[in-house]
């Protein structure tokens, strides 16, 4: 089954993320790069613990480079943040019912060109807009990664932040970090994940 379009409009929250939900794997009060990203704009959605073991699962069949990318936006918070974020090799979005690692979905489609990524709080899975290359797919996955781990736009007038509304510059900095820690709590600095695992 193909993955929804990018849209704009609401999307439906699926049995997956409830059962993630109810199983205290994930918890509510994240943002995504919709029209209206306030932290009371999506009570009840879906956000991950950075601390805890994620994996991200590509599409199937994406070129080198996509793969490449993903890899080095999820490096951007493991590094900074000790996030235990790995690629994943196969297979959809899966649970932690059982201790094992969360899978979110990361999808390649063609959108336009103010929209270079969205995480769906209410389904649990990211976009990505298949036009960004180097360094600007690398930022906007950290970015989108970023609104899974329930971090919410940082005004570019208040700082410069990797949460910043259409950043393709800014890595996660200090400031970030110190933000999701806000949120999270500190992940320990040994627990950097593995390498690439299937998903569950």
């Amino acid at each position: 089954m193909a993955p929804p379009r990018f849209t704009l409009a609401t999307l439906t929250l699926r049995k997956t993320a409830l059962c993630l939900a109810a199983a205290g794997a994930l918890s509510g009060g994240a943002a995504g790069c919709g029209p209206d990203d306030s932290p009371g704009s999506v009570a009840g959605a879906v956000r991950f613990d950075p601390c805890a073991r994620l994996v991200l699962i590509p599409d199937l069949g994406l070129s080198a480079d996509a793969v490449t990318g993903v890899g080095a936006g999820i490096g951007l918070w493991n590094q900074a943040a000790h996030a235990r974020v790995v690629m994943g090799s196969s297979g959809p979005g899966a649970s932690d019912l059982a201790g094992q690692p969360l899978a979110l979905p990361i999808h390649f489609q063609a959108a336009g060109a103010p929209f270079h990524g969205l995480y769906d709080p209410a389904g649990a899975q990211i976009f990505i807009n298949t036009d960004l290359e180097g360094h600007d797919r690398i930022v906007a996955v950290a970015h989108e990664v970023g609104h899974a781990f329930g971090l919410v736009h940082v005004p570019l007038d208040e700082r410069r932040s990797v949460m910043n509304s259409g950043n393709l510059d800014e890595e996660p900095n200090a400031a970030d970090v110190a933000a999701l820690a806000a949120i999270w709590g500190t992940c320990p600095s040994g627990a950097e994940p593995a390498s690439p695992v299937d998903a569950p």
